[in-house]
């Protein structure tokens, strides 16, 4: 039943055509089904992702919400009619009619149960695989990794002095390795205060990304010049095992080049985000490319917004995308990946909040498409992608608690309950890199007070199946 018809289209907007406000007697799917229609829905009066536009994409609108459609052509800055709406088929049907499975929901006795045990054994098998790549003694935190040719390239924030995450003695780290032989690793300084071949900086801070760029090896970084937090790009080259010098970075805004710092992130766009000044939070993050460009976050450190969106061809200079609405009020990490031609973006909010929110962008439009929410999360995400699905590593309660999570992404943006709880466990920042079918984790362990980086791997085939657990289950119950 297309419920499209209970709906009064009395009322045009400029190009849109807007319906009166009706109460939803079920779950509705809303599905425009052809390109050239673009729609809002509003519910409820609350404005948030209900009211953001969705193109060729369903969206659910609650049952016994009041809500109000507008829709509009893409092609056209005509509004479109009812009977337009009808031959396009713009659908507005019953959810629960069409008796879609929920192929994520656990099965009886297992919800529990089964990301419990599967845990045990692969928290077994990180154990029995777990390799130091930093050295004894050296505080290490925030590792990147890459591995090309058994050969492991990770980046990370270092101090070997004072053990703490950041002060004067911090600096930023390059160890490549064989990664089943992590302990004949060879290090190589990205940045660290006083000279840096042509550049002289007064310290630096926790973010050093790395990327692999098909022919080289790219690190982004910041550091302080004249008190200024400044981003660096340091290309290594992989046969002769060198750096290039240290090159200061450039924002692009409006077609116009700035120096890459806080003073000019603040400038740019403090007075439209209520940005007043950087601490001492500034990096850039993981990239993930598209056609031939890079996507990458600016983390800011600031509780008003955390998250710029730039996009790259050199690392050295960077344009300006957005500001999501979703970066505001987040502070700490913001990881994207790229899948199925969409982008998926994990905000994770200020430390008390402990919230990470999953947002589905149109990588063309880059207009948000769906979201869900963390409630609990304690610990920078990372996305990975396996057979064909896409996967959410988060650390929820605390730490010492790690949970892989399977994301639904067709259609609509849904998460499965965790597949895979690792307790006991300490892996803090972990980064997974898929290698010859295995799942590479480094991460940084803690050894009283400071911490240390790790390397390890496990099979990403997930031991005791929801089937075996729930019939061992009836076993047990029928007993």
């Amino acid at each position: 039943m297309n419920f499209l018809n209970m709906l009064k289209w009395n009322k045009l907007e400029g190009n849109s055509l807007v319906s009166e406000w009706e109460t939803s007697p079920c779950d509705l799917l809303v599905t425009p089904k052809s390109p050239r229609l673009e729609y809002k829905v509003f519910y409820n009066g609350v404005s948030g992702k209900s009211n953001e536009f969705f193109s060729n994409e369903g969206s659910i609108i609650p049952k016994n919400s009041s809500f109000s459609l507008e829709v509009k052509f893409t092609d056209s800055d005509q509004p479109p009619t009812v009977s337009d709406l009808r031959e396009l088929g713009f659908f507005l049907e019953d959810y629960e009619a069409r008796q879609l499975v929920d192929v994520w929901d656990a099965p009886i006795g297992s919800f529990s149960l089964t990301p419990y045990l599967r845990g045990l054994k692969i928290a077994k098998i990180i154990k029995e695989n777990m390799k130091a790549v930093s050295p004894f003694g050296e505080y290490g935190h925030q590792s990147m990794t890459v591995i090309k040719n058994g050969k492991g390239y990770t980046t990370y924030t270092a101090n070997n002095i004072t053990m703490k995450e950041y002060d004067e003695n911090t600096f930023s780290r390059l160890a490549v390795y064989d990664i089943q032989n992590p302990e004949n690793a060879k290090f190589f300084t990205v940045a660290k205060k006083g000279e840096n071949g042509n550049i002289t900086i007064d310290g630096v801070s926790s973010l050093v990304s790395i990327v692999d760029d098909g022919e080289k090896l790219v690190t982004n970084c910041y550091g302080f010049v004249g008190g200024k937090i400044t981003e660096f790009r340091r290309i290594f080259d992989t046969e002769k095992e060198e750096f290039d010098e240290l090159t200061p970075c450039n924002i692009i805004k409006d077609g116009k080049k700035y120096p890459f710092t806080n003073e000019s992130v603040a400038k740019l766009f403090g007075a439209e985000y209520g940005l007043t000044k950087i601490e001492i939070e500034m990096g850039v993050g993981p990239y993930i490319k598209y056609e031939d460009e890079w996507y990458t976050w600016l983390y800011t450190g600031s509780k008003r917004f955390a998250g710029i969106l730039f996009k790259t061809r050199d690392f050295l200079n960077f344009e300006f995308v957005m500001i999501p609405k979703e970066a505001r009020g987040t502070k700490c990490e913001i990881i994207s990946a790229l899948f199925g031609g969409f982008m998926y973006v994990a905000f994770r909010r200020d430390y008390e909040m402990q919230r990470l929110e999953v947002v589905k962008y149109d990588i063309k439009t880059l207009k948000p498409l769906d979201s869900i929410v963390l409630k609990d999360t304690a610990m920078r995400p990372y996305f990975y992608e396996y057979g064909g699905e896409l996967y959410l590593i988060h650390s929820p309660h605390s730490r010492h608690y790690t949970s892989i999570v399977k994301l639904s992404t067709a259609r609509r943006l849904k998460m499965s309950h965790s597949v895979v709880s690792i307790e006991n466990l300490h892996l803090c920042t972990p980064c997974p890199i898929v290698y010859n079918g295995e799942i590479y984790l480094t991460f940084s362990a803690r050894h009283g007070s400071y911490s240390q980086i790790f390397i390890s791997h496990f099979s990403p085939e997930m031991p005791y199946t929801e089937e075996k657990i729930n019939q061992a289950f009836l076993e047990f119950i029928e007993k």
